[in-house]
């Protein structure tokens, strides 16, 4: 599913349990694909994929550690659109 990008922004709405389960998807990037490649999984994302990301994150319980990575996914989505 996310190898294909028209599928992947379905994720959310296969696998809900990936919004309500702290930390799981940073734990399956880092479990399948590395300590260094999850740390730069976000920069490797298209812009729609992204986008996609940030708006369902904004549905997320904010912590300090949310809403840090929400505002440089925004500033980094905002410099890629120009």
């Amino acid at each position: 599913m996310v190898n294909d990008e028209k599928k992947a922004v379905d994720v959310f709405s296969v696998f809900p349990r990936f919004l309500d389960t702290p930390g799981l998807i940073e734990q399956d990037f880092r479990l399948l694909f590395g300590e260094v490649t999850a740390n730069k999984s976000l920069e490797k994302w298209t812009t729609s994929l992204k986008a996609e990301v940030i708006k369902e994150s904004h549905g997320l319980v904010p912590t300090t550690e949310l809403l840090d990575l929400l505002r440089n996914a925004e500033l980094a989505a905002e410099v890629e659109n120009g």
